[in-house]
């Protein structure tokens, strides 16, 4: 096998994750794209997944994005699973055990593995060495430490044992490899998740107006800080703040009443469900998008919104605090509560009120930032280059 970017021996790449591709998440969407990929550079792909659907939630949108990896003659598989136990663990495995996962990968040359599960890092494990051994890339693209006490204990224990056994890992950010280098004493690849700039684009619009639109795009849930936002956004309703913003949340999830009853309580909070074009569509026209996540390995959202030349307010995640620089390309939530992100909104409204032009900058430092860090042109090479290098090791 040849060393060069540009000349790589063709290989056949097999992508194992416990989710079906319809649940649509920030993974499942990367890992359509990086087949498609990696087929138009001439090697061959199988997808394996569990017949598992975390919260039994299904994207629709994700449906025609999936009917078109056949077109570019991408193996699909799906593995039934043993439902009782999943129940019981919160975690999928097949009915036979590594079994079914060892015959469908034994003839790849590498494995691109996402690790977000207990037991699953266990089971692709005992999959590839009962097969001929092809070495596995452990991919974390969920967050390591989440400060739940069963995940924070099993990763514990896991990286200090048979984790050691992958050959190597894919940290999403600096924090994550610190951790997976120190740990494994195995090669750590640090790359983001890729994004096709193309599909972000900011429009012309005035950075004042009558109302800033600010914008939260995600599911909503506890993970995500919606409780902490919708309590921040009643501690607004008590002052003038409330006549200068526009409040639009954007997504699905178990905290969708809570969101509901703001929404109904307040006229200017509005809730929908988007289509993948409509998010495009609320990216572009917003005036700010606000991410007060209690934990990211990543954030897909700020990239997507960064491209699509919006200011983003996040918290002082790891993922977050490489994509924004506070105050250049976007602003950080140092105080994750209801006070903290009261004023932070009050403060961006502010700007866009009486130094518009604070924000124009901003807006364009953040989008030349996420192209320069995020694009797909740029990052997919680097990752085809990481499985070569994994696959030539071996």
């Amino acid at each position: 096998m040849t060393s060069s970017l540009d000349v790589v021996d063709e290989l056949k790449i097999g992508i194992f994750s416990p989710l079906r591709l319809d649940f649509g998440g920030g993974f499942e969407r990367f890992c359509i794209n990086f087949a498609q990929y990696l087929r138009g550079q001439g090697h061959g792909v199988i997808i394996v997944t569990l017949d598992w659907l975390a919260r039994n939630d299904s994207r629709m949108s994700v449906m025609s994005l999936i009917e078109n990896l056949a077109r570019d003659q991408v193996t699909y598989r799906i593995l039934p699973t043993m439902g009782a136990l999943q129940l019981a663990m919160a975690s999928p495995l097949p009915t036979r055990g590594p079994i079914p996962i060892r015959k469908v990968l034994r003839d790849c040359d590498v494995v691109y593995f996402n690790n977000a599960y207990a037991l699953q890092d266990f089971l692709c494990l005992a999959a590839t060495r009962l097969s001929r051994s092809p070495p596995v890339v452990s991919a974390h693209h969920s967050v390591l430490h989440q400060n739940k006490v069963l995940h924070d204990t099993w990763v514990k224990l896991a990286v200090n044992t048979f984790w050691r056994n992958f050959q190597a890992f894919h940290a999403l950010n600096a924090h994550d490899e610190a951790f997976l280098r120190n740990k494994t004493k195995r090669r750590v690849y640090t790359l983001p998740i890729p994004l096709n700039s193309k599909l972000y684009s900011p429009i012309e619009k005035k950075v004042s107006g009558d109302v800033c639109n600010v914008l939260f795009l995600g599911r909503l849930d506890i993970q995500k800080g919606v409780d902490i936002l919708v309590e921040a956004l009643r501690i607004l309703r008590l002052d003038e703040t409330p006549y200068l913003l526009r409040m639009t949340f954007a997504g699905d999830g178990p905290l969708r009443e809570q969101v509901g009853i703001l929404a109904e309580e307040s006229d200017w909070v509005r809730y929908t469900i988007p289509s993948d074009e409509e998010k495009i569509s609320l990216l572009r026209e917003a005036d700010l998008l606000i991410m007060p996540s209690r934990s990211e390995s990543f954030g897909i959202v700020a990239g997507e919104a960064m491209l699509s030349g919006l200011p983003v307010v996040a918290t002082m995640n790891p993922g977050c605090t490489e994509l924004i620089r506070d105050g250049k390309t976007g602003f950080l939530i140092r105080e994750l509560t209801p006070v903290g992100v009261a004023a932070i909104l009050e403060r961006c409204v502010s700007l866009w009120r009486t130094s518009p032009e604070v924000l124009r900058d901003v807006s364009i430092r953040a989008r030349d930032a996420a192209h320069e860090y995020l694009d797909s042109k740029k990052l997919f090479p680097k990752y085809m280059r990481m499985l070569c290098d994994v696959a030539e090791a071996a």
